[in-house]
């Protein structure tokens, strides 16, 4: 009568060894576990590289999982998450053991199994992440630094700054995975940029395109006297504006009612013109004047308006 020690096993059913991954998505590893013989106390199983800087846990999983105490017979497939972090070969093992196993085998049973030749390679181009100026931004300096960032398995060969999709300059040595910046001079008016990263392997990466505004000219809007009497024309002026763009004037009158019109800039400049009307309401008349195109240029400007009284002499 002969007791049987507890035997724990392991048998990795997938993948096959000398498998190709790459590096866009993990991929499971499933390990068939059995407990034969008695039952077992404080079993554990745990998944291993031989070379971790090629594979890892997907999202930081903890590669050891704790299965207590199990009875006899019990089996489970465990899957394991993993992920390329390099472009290499690494082998997987998976162990299973639990206290007091190592005894006599009744089969020619193993505690532990091993992939053999787990190759990663890199078919996804950099990833790059613009970081500033932001999308939108408008500024009154033209001397730029545009900043970005780049994620990939591999290393770097070069990465370019486009501005209006013309290149602009490239770096030949970029690091991933830290703060890349190129300093520019951009000219007045809006423009786009991004950038364009190619590894090691040729893999070429895009960022989206951001838009950035530069307005170092102040626009200006105004009256051409500060008071006018119901019945009077009001010449309105305004000076730095975009040559040829469409100007929309709006006149806030002391009611809250207002009057709105389109204007072209003849070279850089606004001429308009507003009849002040006898029914028109008396005190101050604001304008607000800006670009259809370019919302951002905007100007203000002010004047007053008196009761026109008539008067017999």
């Amino acid at each position: 009568n002969l007791i049987r020690d507890t035997e724990p096993t392991v048998n990795i059913t997938f993948p096959d060894d000398n498998t190709l991954r790459n590096d866009s998505t993990y991929f499971e590893v499933l390990s068939n576990l059995t407990l034969y013989g008695a039952p077992g106390t404080n079993c554990k199983a745990w998944i291993s590289y031989s070379n971790t800087s090629v594979l890892s846990p997907y999202n930081n999983e903890p590669t050891t999982i704790t299965l207590g105490s199990l009875p006899s017979g019990w089996t489970s497939i465990i899957t394991w998450n993993v992920s390329g972090t390099a472009v290499g070969s690494s082998n997987i093992t998976v162990n299973f053991t639990c206290d007091g196993a190592g005894g006599t085998k009744f089969e020619e049973l193993n505690d532990t199994d091993t992939l053999i030749n787990i190759t990663i390679e890199d078919t996804t181009p950099p990833d790059i992440t613009l970081i500033s100026p932001f999308n939108g931004e408008q500024t009154n300096n033209e001397n730029i630094t545009f900043q970005y960032n780049v994620s990939d398995i591999s290393s770097l060969l070069n990465c370019s700054l486009y501005i209006d999709a013309a290149l602009n300059q490239t770096d030949t040595t970029p690091q991933k995975g830290m703060t890349l910046a190129f300093n520019a001079t951009i000219s007045e008016g809006k423009h786009t940029w991004h950038i364009e990263c190619f590894d090691e392997y040729s893999l070429q990466g895009f960022s989206q395109a951001y838009n950035l505004t530069l307005d170092t000219q102040q626009r200006s809007i105004f009256s051409g006297k500060a008071a006018y009497i119901q019945g009077q024309t009001v010449m309105i002026t305004g000076y730095n504006w975009t040559n040829n763009s469409v100007a929309t004037i709006n006149l806030t009158l002391p009611d809250s009612s207002s009057r709105a019109w389109n204007t072209t800039a003849a070279n850089g400049v606004v001429n308009t013109s507003y009849f002040i009307n006898y029914s028109d309401p008396t005190g101050v008349y604001t304008i607000t004047a800006y670009e259809n195109d370019y919302p951002f240029y905007n100007a203000t400007g002010n004047f007053t308006v008196s009761q026109r009284i008539q008067s017999l002499t």
